[in-house]
C-alpha cells in the first residue's frame, strides 16, 4: 500500500506540476471530509496525506496560475485543515513507527502554508510545544537539519507582522535556548570527527543562531545559564587553531554569535540581557585560557 501511495503521489504531483489551476476540486475534497465516512477513514489513516502535500506544494510554487484557487474560501478552509493535520504529524513524529510522509515533506508543507500566511498562529503553538518537549528530553527524533528548519520557521512565524500569538516572543527565546545546546554539541562532534559535513552543520547552526539573536527581544532569566555555557563554549572552541581541517568559517561563526549576544545585551537599544556575562568578563575569558577550565 505504501508503494501504491508513493506512485499515486508521484503521478499526481507530476500532473499538478504541469498545471494545478484545474484542480480546485481538491479544495472541496478536504472541506467535505465530515460528509463522507470513507473519506474520514482515508484521512485519519494518512492515505490522503500525499495528495494534500502535492496540492499544497504545487499551488505554492505556481503563484500565477494557481492564484484563483488560493484566493477562494474553499482553499483557505482546506489550507487550515491540511495545515493542522501536518502540524499534528510533525508533533507526533516520535510516536509513529510506520510514517508514510517524511518529516522533510511535512516541513515543506508547513513552510509553504506559512509563507502564504496560513496557519501562522497554529504553527507558533505547535513549535512552541515541540521546544517544550525538547527541554524535557523528549522529541529528540529530529536531526540537526530538521531542527534548524524548525528554528527558521519559528523566526518567520513569530516575526510575522499580521499575526502575533501569545507565545510568539517565548517561541524565539526557546529557539535561542535550543541553539545554545545544539551549537556546543556539534562543535564537539566536528572536532571529534573532523568531517567537513559536521563543519557545515556548525556553520549553519551559528548562522541560524545569529538570525534568532537579531529577532529576539526578551529572554527568560531562568535560562540565562544556558546562554552562559554556550558563550564559554563558543569562545573556547572559536579561538582554537583550525589548521587541521577546513573549519575557519565554523569557528568564526561561533565568535560572531558571542559578539552578537554581547551587542544585543549591552549595545544601544538593548531590551534585556541574554545571559549574565558582562563584556568585560567575556574579554577576560578571551585573553585567559584558565577561564575555560
Amino acid at each position: 500500500e505504501s508503494g501504491e501511495d508513493s506512485l499515486s503521489s508521484t503521478l499526481l504531483s507530476s500532473v499538478l506540476e504541469y498545471d494545478c489551476s484545474s484542480f480546485s476540486c481538491l479544495s472541496t475534497l478536504y472541506t467535505s471530509l465530515d460528509a463522507d465516512s470513507n473519506l474520514v477513514k482515508l484521512w485519519d489513516c494518512g492515505r490522503l496525506d500525499f495528495v494534500a502535500a502535492s496540492f499544497v506544494l504545487q499551488t505554492s510554487k505556481q503563484k500565477g496560475s494557481a492564484s484563483e484557487i488560493v484566493a477562494t474560501e474553499p482553499f483557505r478552509q482546506a489550507a487550515d485543515i491540511i495545515g493542522k493535520r501536518f502540524l499534528t504529524l510533525l508533533s507526533q513524529q516520535h510516536e509513529v513507527s510506520d510514517k508514510k510522509v517524511t518529516i522533510g515533506v511535512i516541513l515543506d508543507v508547513v513552510e509553504a502554508l506559512c509563507s502564504d500566511q496560513f496557519i501562522l498562529l497554529e504553527t507558533q503553538q505547535s513549535i512552541f510545544e515541540i521546544f517544550c518537549h525538547m527541554e524535557n528530553g523528549s522529541n529528540n527524533f529530529l536531526g540537526i537539519e530538521h531542527e534548524l528548519r524548525i528554528m527558521k520557521l519559528a523566526t518567520f512565524v513569530a516575526s510575522s507582522s499580521n499575526k502575533q500569538g501569545p507565545n510568539a516572543l517565548m517561541l524565539l527565546t526557546k529557539a535561542v535556548a535550543r541553539c545554545c545546546k545544539l551549537l556546543p554539541k556539534h562543535i564537539k562532534k566536528m572536532l571529534r570527527t573532523k568531517q567537513e559535513g559536521e563543519s557545515l552543520w556548525v556553520e549553519s547552526t551559528a548562522q541560524t543562531f545569529s538570525t534568532l539573536i537579531e529577532n529576539v527581544h526578551s529572554f527568560d532569566e531562568k535560562s540565562s545559564h544556558v546562554i552562559d555555557n554556550c558563550i564559554v563554549a563558543c569562545l573556547k572552541y572559536g579561538m582554537m587553531d583550525s589548521n587541521e581541517f577546513a573549519s575557519c568559517s565554523a569557528f568564526g561563526g561561533c565568535l560572531k554569535v558571542v559578539r552578537m549576544l554581547m551587542t544585543k545585551s549591552h549595545g544601544p537599544g538593548s531590551t534585556g540581557m541574554l545571559g549574565s556575562f558582562l563584556p568585560a568578563q567575556v574579554h577576560a575569558m578571551a585573553v585567559s585560557h584558565s577561564s575555560f577550565q
